[in-house]
């Protein structure tokens, strides 16, 4: 306890020192990518005990479609480090796709089948800048920051089997969440000069969330502008990985998929 109250000083000592937020106000941000989903998946399928069935890449289930997704963010802070509380949506569903060869559930292997993939997204982030310097190169400002998150997801793909499929037809829901949320280790960078600037973000972290078990990875690069002041347009690419394993229908699953796309938005200050 003792080592603890003087080692206190120090930390404290340690966060006075880091880089303040510059003239911090909230600003509100809108969203858009244009994603693909790539992975594969297995699942069980009924038997005495459950037939274990080879991986199945999502894009001969049908779900490889490259769709459009929305969200926004509400934050409190400077360019670059604050809080943000962020929404994003993504919804996509495919025409009929034969399976080839390999069983998925209670879906039969000669099926074809129809498929609907949907992910909902709420998080929460704090970042820190750590280090700032000006002049680096030429005129460049070089940001570098770290910080926390909590992001609450929750994913639904659905297969569906249809015609010409014969009667009677299956269909596998799964629904796939954490219990709470899934905790964040997150890292910044950034070099701006003058109105045009890149900035590269990641989220870690490995461990079991409820339905989701493995290593989450989130990370995205981003070219901005600023179209004017308090105005900034956002463009980039993005990755977003979150592995799951759980039991549907009794029927053990493992849905290892990957977000991988294009990013765009436009930032006000209020």
């Amino acid at each position: 306890m003792r080592r603890t109250l003087l080692l206190l000083p120090l930390v404290l000592g340690a966060c006075s020192a880091l880089p303040e937020l510059e003239q911090p106000s909230p600003r509100v941000t809108l969203d858009g990518a244009m994603v693909k989903l790539f992975g594969d998946a297995r699942m069980q399928s009924p038997g005495s005990p459950p037939v274990e069935n080879p991986a199945i890449d999502l894009s001969d289930l049908g779900a490889d479609d490259r769709e459009f997704g929305f969200g926004g963010r509400v934050s409190w802070g400077d360019t670059f480090g604050g809080v943000e509380l962020r929404y994003f949506r993504w919804h996509t569903s495919s025409s009929e796709t034969p399976v080839p060869g390999a069983r998925f559930g209670t879906i039969r292997s000669t099926a074809s089948v129809e498929t609907e993939s949907q992910l909902d997204q709420v998080r929460l982030d704090w970042i820190q800048p750590l280090w700032v310097g000006r002049r680096v190169v030429g005129d460049a400002t070089v940001r570098l920051g770290a910080g926390l998150g909590l992001s609450y997801e929750e994913w639904r793909f659905i297969t569906k089997e249809v015609p010409p499929t014969p009667a009677p037809r299956a269909d596998e829901n799964l629904r796939m969440k954490p219990d709470w949320g899934i905790p964040l280790v997150l890292g910044r960078a950034e070099v701006a000069f003058d109105q045009v600037g890149l900035r590269l973000d990641l989220g870690l972290m490995d461990g079991h969330f409820g339905d989701f078990d493995g290593t989450f990875v989130d990370a995205s690069a981003t070219v901005f502008y600023d179209l004017q002041r308090g105005v900034r347009l956002m463009a980039g690419a993005w990755y977003h990985a979150l592995p799951a394993t759980g039991v549907e229908g009794g029927l053990r699953y493992d849905f290892d998929a990957e977000l991988t796309g294009f990013t765009f938005g436009v930032r006000f200050d209020v």
